[in-house]
């Protein structure tokens, strides 16, 4: 058998592995992704959807961290929008595959079925997060530095120029995917053999166009995040190391898949420098620089930056992927490439059948939400509400834009701003685009200052979009890991319940 027949048969092996569980579930589990998938939804329907037009608007403008929504606009789609957010799941799960194998055949001139370890990788902390533009930027991050690469030798003006159209792309891709590829490409031309001026001066004149975009157009209009920098606490060192092969937070996990991640990041992060050590997984000579500065990058980088949180896991997960383009183990021992091939493909079914049960779970409890929220009929407008003990879980965190979509319901957390999304006049007062529930002591709180006649505003929050709340709502989801009694027995009037959920009607006070 051919090495390129066994390199792409050993591909499709794990792509159809990754790739099987959207087939058997409608909900996917990622933290950001329902969210996502009202804005999609209301880019393709608000026309049709006169209650919702007082408070939402949609601009359709390509700003640097648009990947989903360009495919979207390509595709024209209006269809099912479950399927697409599922589609671009397998989209990404494909294409890093695939820029794995060619990356890796690019450096070293030759295919191998090793770089498919890297799927490994595909189920990061970005994935479970929902971060949909930057996970579906994160492939061409790889393909940019192959195209770089294998174009070496040709005329320097097609080599610049075709560096400087898929950095455009992957800018307004995602840009933390587009600064993540303009330093790899150009730590490689300063790192590599028979490196010359000329070669660095190309690499930066086809990577310069777009910062200055940023610097001229995007930065002077704000990202509406805000401003603050923070390098967050121990915890979010070590996600560091995690963010790539796990979801987080990382303590929080079923026992079985913690112990799964936890084996993935030491077979990672402890063998790996002991194999280079002794020659046996060896990255190309040429990628030792990039390699190396990235993970400077990686564990210097805060976990807030302008506002944007969870930064700090942005550029591990492209390092995995990459880091796996770029080893070749075709020197190891027979028995050793054997005894690797064998631990991996053991953590990976593991970690994919883990995965599936995690699926399935989110999937039932969603579909049971979306059945009940029935009860509040269309166009109601819905807070979100997580009452302990228990801890909500990530998945959670966005449920609301289910019954935008599903109930054509006014939510307070749709993002907006930088994401397409307009909030009318008579809403922005109630909207917050990160926070997905409140604890009833907030509510508590507001309500009090209510009745006693006096201002409310919290002193942690940007804005105090639940100070009325019983004025602004009609209705909460309440995120209950475990049943809790009402909170508010004379104002709230239960209506609907299930896995983890229940439906209030909000009575007003009088």
């Amino acid at each position: 058998m051919s090495r390129a027949l066994a390199a792409w048969g050993v591909l499709a092996v794990a792509v159809a592995v990754l790739c099987a569980p959207l087939a058997a579930v409608t909900y996917l589990p990622f933290t950001d992704l329902p969210n996502h998938l009202a804005r999609h939804y209301l880019a393709a329907h608000l026309a049709e959807i006169p209650a919702l037009q007082p408070y939402y608007g949609f601009e359709d403008r390509v700003r640097p961290n648009s990947a989903v929504d360009l495919i979207r606009g390509l595709l024209g789609w209006d269809g099912d929008i479950y399927l697409f957010g599922r589609l671009i799941v397998g989209f990404y799960f494909v294409n890093l595959m695939v820029a794995m194998l060619v990356l890796n055949r690019v450096l070293w001139g030759r295919w191998s079925a090793w770089p498919v370890a890297g799927a490994l990788a595909a189920h990061s902390t970005a994935l479970w997060f929902g971060f949909e533009n930057f996970y579906t930027a994160i492939p061409f991050v790889l393909h940019g530095l192959s195209l770089w690469i294998g174009l070496a030798g040709r005329a320097l003006a097609l080599r610049t120029g075709a560096l400087a159209a898929i950095a455009f792309v992957v800018y307004f891709m995602h840009i933390a995917a587009f600064g993540v590829m303009a330093l790899v490409v150009a730590c490689y031309e300063v790192g590599r053999r028979g490196r010359s001026l000329a070669g660095v001066a190309a690499a930066v004149f086809a990577l310069v166009p777009p910062f200055l975009h940023f610097a001229l157009v995007e930065a002077g209009e704000g990202a509406g995040h805000g401003s603050d920098w923070n390098y967050g606490n121990a915890a979010e060192r070590f996600s560091v190391l995690a963010s790539p092969f796990s979801r987080m937070p990382y303590w929080t996990l079923p026992r079985a898949e913690e112990a799964v991640a936890l084996f993935t990041i030491l077979i990672v992060v402890l063998s790996l420098p002991v194999l280079w050590h002794r020659g046996f997984a060896r990255p190309h000579r040429d990628m030792v620089v990039p390699l190396g500065v990235l993970a400077l990058f990686a564990v210097l980088m805060p976990e807030k930056v302008m506002g944007i949180n969870i930064m700090q896991v942005r550029i591990p997960v492209i390092f995995a992927p990459l880091l796996f383009a770029t080893l070749s183990w075709d020197v190891a021992p027979a028995r050793l490439r054997a005894m690797a091939a064998v631990v991996v493909t053991a953590l990976f079914a593991a970690k994919s059948w883990l995965n599936f049960a995690a699926w399935q779970e989110h999937d039932r409890n969603t579909a049971a939400l979306i059945e009940a929220s029935a009860a509040i009929g269309d166009g109601a407008r819905v807070l979100g509400m997580a009452t302990g003990p228990g801890e909500a879980r990530n998945s959670e965190h966005h449920l609301l834009s289910y019954l935008l979509i599903e109930r054509h319901a006014v939510i307070a957390n749709l993002f907006h701003g930088a994401n397409g999304v307009v909030i009318g006049e008579k809403w922005r007062h109630a909207s917050h685009p990160h926070i997905g529930t409140l604890q009833p002591a907030l509510l508590r709180e507001a309500l009090d200052a209510w009745e006693e006649g006096r201002d409310y505003e919290h002193p942690l929050a940007q804005t105090t979009f639940w100070k009325t709340w019983w004025r602004d709502f009609t209705h909460i989801l309440s995120v209950e890991p475990v049943p809790q009694e009402n909170p508010f027995p004379d104002m709230l009037r239960e209506i609907a319940s299930g896995p983890r959920f229940r439906i209030y009607e909000i009575v007003p006070p009088e």
